[in-house]
């Protein structure tokens, strides 16, 4: 009989603050006229707009940048973008957003390099993206970065937008916790005390950096101590006593072995000489000696003559 089992699935949640709601917008340049300026992208409004001015091929910008202030460090779970719309252009839209990057920064940058140099959350290509873009971005910081460029010399796929390229952000919102150094489902666990920055993971809480003098996921490990445990240095006087005491047997056991097969050998050959003086030391010996065994009488002669006490018994 088979038996179905219900699965039941769990849907986590995860935080939904809008940390980036009318927080401090700057961008790079800002088009002609009035009502494009940064701050359109973080003001609830979508119906408002940023917009810079253009960069291409045919423009004198090549790069463009847009950024929020968070107001401080805080734990970031996605980004959401909504990009300009317009009736019967949606490819044209979308080629110009086409290559964008999302970055993460502690510290406020505005060059080329320095936006490189921050933290990556996510690099479009070479699809062309959705106009209403979102993006897991599990980091901390406290700015957030949009990023693009048409540079010179390089080769774009077909679909992207290489001239008069504007971009045009109705709205940016960054989602993670409200309340810096926090974390959970509703952010209500604090970061382990040793995280660098005071923050962590947002899911799990693990530090992404752990302050001076701490190691481990959750910074709780004292490096001093940990170096002690495991320094080679801390079990050397032993590892050298355990050698030496080894060596020690070691020999010991080698001068007993040798001691009792020399007192073995010395013992056989003193017993094998013994019995053939004794044997060919009998009269009975001496008269069956004939010429072919002439070698064996002069050995007998020998022997006798070397030892007094046979020569006196005769």
């Amino acid at each position: 009989m088979i038996r179905i089992t219900k699965i039941k699935y769990v849907n986590f949640d995860y935080p939904q603050d809008d940390i980036s709601y009318k927080k401090v917008g700057t961008q790079s340049h800002t088009y002609p006229g009035t009502g494009y300026d940064a701050s359109k992208a973080v003001d609830g409004n979508r119906k408002t707009c940023m917009r810079t001015e253009a960069i291409g091929s045919n423009s004198a910008d090549k790069m463009v940048w847009w950024k929020v202030d968070l107001g401080g460090i805080y734990n970031i779970y996605d980004i959401n973008i909504l990009f300009k719309t317009y009736d019967g252009f949606d490819d044209r839209q979308r080629g110009r957003f086409a290559g964008f990057s999302l970055y993460v920064s502690n510290t406020d940058v505005s060059s080329d390099a320095d936006i490189k140099g921050s933290t990556l959350c996510y690099k479009d290509g070479p699809r062309l993206p959705s106009l209403n873009f979102t993006i897991i971005c599990m980091q901390y910081g406290r700015y957030v970065i949009y990023y693009n460029e048409r540079l010179e010399g390089m080769l774009y796929p077909s679909e992207y937008e290489v001239v008069n390229v504007n971009t045009e952000l109705c709205e940016v919102k960054v989602q993670g916790c409200s309340k810096a150094s926090f974390y959970g489902s509703i952010c209500d666990t604090q970061c382990p005390v040793n995280c660098n920055d005071s923050t962590c993971h947002i899911h799990i809480g693990s530090c992404f950096n752990c302050t001076p003098g701490w190691t481990g996921m959750q910074c709780n490990t004292n490096m001093e101590s940990y170096a002690i445990s495991v320094s080679p240095s801390h079990n050397l006087p032993i590892t050298v006593q355990s050698l030496t005491c080894a060596c020690i047997l070691l020999i010991i056991g080698v001068v007993l072995t040798i001691c009792v097969i020399r007192q073995k050998s010395s013992s056989t050959m003193s017993n094998t000489s013994v019995h053939m003086v004794c044997v060919k030391s009998t009269p009975a010996a001496e008269e069956s000696v004939n010429n072919e065994d002439l070698s064996n009488y002069q050995e007998l002669n020998f022997y006798l003559q070397e030892n007094p006490y046979q020569s006196m018994s005769r």
